[in-house]
């Protein structure tokens, strides 16, 4: 699985995470700071589990650029489907996980996720 440096940062940054318990977590994090909808399961020892993204870079490239009402629409149409399908490439269930982490800052606001 190929990650770009800022993936590898933060995964790096998770194995610095130690739990007092034994078991170990699930954490689901989603992401929409900008024009892509992205999901990923990954656990405490910093393992990902599975990932989803959905890319919006062709429809902004025909609207010459990210433009903001856009891409939150998009994000609203394709956050449950890119979650499902990252929870189903972890071979995982919803139940399964056990914190949800999401972007808050920079970046659109999406409501109701």
């Amino acid at each position: 699985m190929l990650l770009n440096r800022h993936t590898t940062k933060i995964l790096n940054s998770i194995k610095n995470f130690r739990s007092y318990s034994s078991k170990r977590g699930v954490i689901l994090g989603i992401e929409t700071s900008c024009d892509d909808t992205g999901c990923a399961i990954v656990d405490t020892d910093g393992n990902i589990l599975g990932e989803a993204l959905n890319s919006q870079h062709l429809i902004h490239l025909n609207n010459g650029g990210i433009i903001p009402p856009i891409a939150q629409d998009l994000h609203r149409k394709n956050i449950e489907k890119v979650v499902t399908k990252a929870i189903q490439n972890a071979n995982i269930s919803f139940a399964d996980i056990d914190a949800i982490a999401t972007t808050v800052k920079p970046g659109l606001h999406v409501v109701s996720l």
